[in-house]
This record gives C-alpha cells, structure tokens and sequence, in this order.
C-alpha cells in the first residue's frame, strides 16, 4: 500500500514512525498494535481491513 502511494519506507518518518520500527512492522518481524493499524489506515486513507489485503 505504501508502494502504490509513492511514499518510501524513509517518509513514514514523516508520519511519526521510527524507521526502524517501521520496516519490522512491514517485514512481519514486529505485529501492528490496533492504535498503529488505525494510524496507518489514516495515512493510507483507506480502512483498517483495506491493511490487511
């Protein structure tokens, strides 16, 4: 989803997220808590179960 909004893995950063943190979510090391999966879902404009397709 971040890919197809043209935002890298570095402009999350912009968002509030630690780059390392950010990549671990991405990469399935690290679960999204539900506060995180509703922040993702405001900065993707879209719903929390659009994360999940």
């Amino acid at each position: 989803m971040r890919k197809s909004r043209n935002l890298s893995q570095a402009d999350m950063t912009g968002h509030g997220f630690e780059l390392r943190n950010y990549q671990r979510l991405e990469s399935g090391r690290h679960s999204p808590s539900l506060f995180t999966l509703h922040r993702l879902a405001i900065i993707f404009d879209c719903e929390v179960k659009d994360l999940f397709s």
